[in-house]
């Protein structure tokens, strides 16, 4: 038996997000694991999109009293056009803490941001592969 709700469904060992023209959701919206509190993790996965944004919250938390679904926190972005996808965001700030190519930390007082590099954006841009419209990283 898989999750669903009116934009995420869990089926087949995929997690699948799906908006059309004629059903948008209010406010961004996520899939919520909610299994414990993780200890240090590396994030692997591959992805699919065709066209808009997503990302992935990681360390985040949930906003019930906003709307269901929502969430404040780090998101891995992810855009089919390829400008946003690897940079930091901060869902509810509406801000960029890294952007691709850059490190960030985010210290126990004062405002988090980045720090240092990681390789050059444009390098870094040419190794997300894309077929056809659909994208996934490697």
């Amino acid at each position: 038996m898989g999750f669903r709700s009116d934009f995420w469904r869990a089926t087949g060992g995929s997690i699948v997000g799906e908006t059309t023209a004629a059903h948008q959701p209010k406010q961004n919206t996520f899939f919520i694991w909610k299994g414990g509190s993780p200890a240090d993790f590396d994030l692997k996965l591959q992805y699919r999109i065709g066209a808009g944004g997503s990302g992935i919250q990681y360390r985040s938390v949930e906003l019930p009293n906003v709307a269901k679904w929502v969430m404040k926190g780090y998101q891995a972005d992810i855009d089919a056009e390829q400008m946003y996808t690897g940079q930091v965001y901060e869902e509810r700030e509406c801000t960029f803490l890294a952007l691709r190519g850059q490190a960030a930390y985010d210290p126990a007082s004062g405002k988090p941001g980045a720090n240092g590099t990681l390789g050059d954006a444009a390098e870094l841009k040419n190794t997300i592969k894309t077929t056809t419209g659909m994208t996934s990283d490697r």
